[in-house]
């Protein structure tokens, strides 16, 4: 009998814990999800460059449309080649890699030395190793590293010539980079530095104008462009501070030519950091509002011929021997 009414005494008891336990359980869920929320669209908002190029479908869309402008960039810097010959031998280390197109005609040209493309993104990486395979060039090596805490294959004072196409407008911290360079340049080496000095850049201001359209206000409210402005008064400075020697710098209006708006459109979609802030529809929405305003343009329009100007700046110095 008294073990029957320890039963039914217990009853109550035991479903309220139950009952609590699974309150408990709602209300842990709840706050999970809201975290994971807040935390992605956190993220999204506040998007890194780090982050940006780690993106595997950014990735797959530069290499789609960024690779030609790359190269042309290469045979656009003939006369800093011209100037400054490489020797036979030389270790050439390319920071901010990506795939790999720039590294390998330098590698090329390098025949006889050692070369590594150097990229933070493991999907930029990924890609250059198949390219670099493809192409058959042994005297090439792919290596993952920040380039703003630069870590490398090779000792340190050993690097004779350290170049950078079209990164350093990604990298938040130019003080670590250039500590970087001069950590790993050999006494007497050069470095060479093309990057985009935003400021000026058509794509990006339209990008800025229209994302604060009514139609797209809302949607880019909390959106930071990842990219940086580094002044070349800045650069002179940051490299100036740590020991090595600024020779010159031009800054000028640059003129990238596409066939069609097709053309255009893919390269804008394989740099445009505006577009990986939306999703789905929105995305596309917005890279053909960026595309369809500036190719309606009459002056950047010839017979369908389109042509964008954007602002470029090199750098050019060296470190004591």
């Amino acid at each position: 009998m008294s073990a029957t009414k320890t039963i039914i005494v217990a009853l109550p008891t035991l479903t309220a814990a139950v009952l609590l336990l699974y309150l408990l359980n709602i209300i842990t869920k709840f706050y999970i999800i809201r975290f994971y929320i807040i935390k992605v669209d956190t993220m999204s908002a506040n998007l890194s460059s780090q982050d940006f190029w780690k993106n595997p479908d950014v990735v797959t869309r530069y290499a789609t449309g960024g690779n030609q402008v790359q190269q042309a960039r290469f045979f656009q810097s003939a006369p800093w080649l011209a100037k400054y010959p490489i020797n036979k031998g030389e270790t050439i280390v390319d920071i901010g890699a990506g795939t790999g197109e720039i590294t390998m005609l330098f590698a090329t040209v390098n025949g006889a030395g050692q070369n590594y493309a150097v990229d933070y993104s493991d999907a930029m990486v990924s890609v250059a190793h198949r390219k670099i395979a493809r192409a058959k060039i042994s005297n090439l090596q792919v290596w993952t590293s920040d380039a703003t805490q630069l870590k490398l294959p090779t000792e340190e004072r050993t690097v004779n010539r350290m170049i950078s196409f079209s990164a350093i407008h990604w990298f938040p911290n130019l003080q670590g980079f250039i500590e970087g360079v001069n950590k790993y340049l050999a006494p007497g080496g050069i470095f060479f530095f093309r990057y985009a000095g935003c400021k000026g850049d058509e794509t990006l201001e339209l990008a800025e104008k229209l994302s604060k359209d009514e139609k797209w206000q809302k949607k880019f409210e909390r959106f930071i462009c990842p990219m940086h402005a580094h002044s070349p008064e800045t650069m002179q400075i940051t490299i100036e501070k740590v020991g090595l020697v600024w020779e010159e710098a031009h800054i000028w209006k640059n003129t990238e030519t596409f066939d069609n708006e097709d053309g255009y459109k893919t390269y804008v979609a394989g740099w445009l950091p505006h577009l990986y802030h939306l999703q789905g529809q929105d995305r596309e929405d917005f890279l053909n509002t960026v595309v369809k305003t500036h190719c309606a343009r009459p002056d950047r329009n010839k017979n369908g011929e389109i042509t964008v100007l954007d602002t470029q700046v090199k750098i050019t110095g060296s470190k004591p021997s």
